[in-house]
């Protein structure tokens, strides 16, 4: 797994380089042509929302079943600090998920 730490506090919001970014890029537009073909809909609009969460599902559900997933992310801990985290990373995503789910309610 790779991870460039953000060590130093008060240092600037880790961000992902160019390369990452086109990767998700590739990832969240494979996601919104799955959408327009299991609603039958060409215009379906455009939505992070819900192909964000497609995504995390699908890279999460894929990480489970072994195969591995390069969906880069920075990763946040609790004390601040920050990460690159290159390829999904199950127990990383759940338990964020669970932490963002108690703040919803």
């Amino acid at each position: 797994m790779d991870k460039n730490q953000n060590e130093a506090q008060g240092q600037a919001e880790l961000e992902l380089n160019d390369d990452q970014i086109a990767r998700n890029d590739e990832v969240c537009n494979a996601v919104f042509e799955l959408c327009k073909v299991l609603t039958e809909n060409q215009e379906l609009e455009w939505d992070m929302e819900y192909i964000g969460d497609i995504a995390d599902y699908a890279s999460n559900a894929l990480t489970l079943s072994g195969m591995k997933v390069r969906y880069p992310a920075v990763v946040t801990c609790k004390d601040g600090s920050q990460y690159i985290e290159e390829y999904v990373n199950c127990e990383t995503n759940l338990a964020e998920e669970s932490l963002n789910a108690g703040e919803e309610r």
